[in-house]
């Protein structure tokens, strides 16, 4: 990417980014089949891996602490005093209180999604992972990275089955999108300043993608089971990355740039405000319908805009808006 690329912020990133974190909000309550897609999670690590840049490593670590593994742990604490407030408002004591479940962040499994006091931050102790990993073979040759992303694309499903603690597993995965970001992002990223450039890449990425659906679904893979989703994964993030392209300075968008400039907080907040308007929706019509997650989305979404400016007010240096321990937040 060239200098002047790097050095003027590419708005429809913040839209792109609004857009996936009230993905990721709606996804987690009930919703319709349209939703269901796992497209938002790739889509993040595919637009981190844009932004990398090799500092030092000394001081490369301390950004990623102060951005990332701060913020992890931050949310995670207060999460877990959420859960024992929630427990103790259930049953009037906490007696019973899981308390060893702080320790969930410790095990060993397969997957990911297992932090029962905040399930959605898992994805900040594995982009944690992911920046380490990355960081150490990014200098090595362009076909070896090429090569780590084609391997673990086919190999994905298998991967993330392996046990592993800290996310590792998960992280070997996503890796692959954020060199994909780092690799092929930026080079997009300047093909898109050009309108027609923007056109022919949105057309083609519509193309694939319907050929490919319709292809997968009647021919399965066996061994390389997984391998379908990702690479119809990897066509729809060019494609809505096009997409969004046009949506450069647009005003009417604004909203979605303010959740997308605040998508650290949304994805560390969203899960203990969603549980509580479950709880009236499920108090009042016994479940959550669509339409019952429809307003959940909506009401924690509108929650955020109290929460993001009180947490960036009195914690900036908890939530990665301030840096701790380095010098610059550059």
């Amino acid at each position: 990417m060239s200098n002047a690329t790097e050095n003027k912020r590419i708005e429809y990133i913040d839209l792109l980014k609004g857009f996936a974190i009230l993905w990721i909000v709606w996804w987690h309550t009930c919703h319709p089949a349209f939703i269901d897609p796992y497209y938002h999670v790739p889509l993040f690590f595919f637009i981190s891996g844009i932004f990398f840049r090799p500092y030092p490593l000394k001081e490369y670590l301390k950004k990623k602490t102060d951005k990332i593994l701060i913020p992890f742990a931050f949310f995670y604490l207060i999460s877990y005093l959420y859960r024992i407030l929630l427990h103790l408002w259930d049953n009037r004591t906490i007696e019973d209180f899981p308390w060893g479940n702080i320790f969930d962040v410790f095990k060993c499994m397969p997957n990911g999604d297992y932090l029962w006091v905040n399930v959605p931050i898992w994805f900040l102790l594995c982009l944690f992972n992911v920046c380490i990993f990355y960081y150490f073979i990014y200098k090595l040759p362009l076909w070896f990275k090429c090569t780590y992303i084609v391997i673990v694309l086919l190999l994905s499903s298998k991967i993330t089955q392996i046990s592993t603690p800290f996310f590792i597993n998960d992280a070997i995965k996503w890796t692959a999108y954020y060199a994909l970001g780092d690799i092929a992002g930026k080079k997009i990223l300047q093909h898109l300043s050009d309108t027609s450039k923007g056109i022919i890449y949105l057309i083609v990425c519509c193309i694939l993608y319907i050929v490919f659906k319709l292809i997968f679904r009647n021919y399965h893979l066996l061994f390389f089971d997984g391998f379908d989703i990702q690479l119809l994964t990897v066509i729809f993030i060019i494609g809505i990355t096009s997409l969004f392209s046009f949506a450069q300075g647009k005003k009417a968008l604004n909203f979605l740039r303010y959740y997308g400039n605040n998508s650290l907080i949304v994805l560390g907040t969203h899960a203990p405000v969603l549980i509580v308007y479950q709880r009236i929706i499920c108090k009042f019509f016994g479940s959550v319908n669509y339409w019952g997650g429809l307003f959940v989305f909506i009401a924690t979404s509108l929650t955020m805009i109290i929460v993001i400016p009180v947490l960036k007010k009195y914690f900036p240096k908890f939530i990665g808006f301030k840096p701790l321990l380095s010098t610059s937040n550059r």
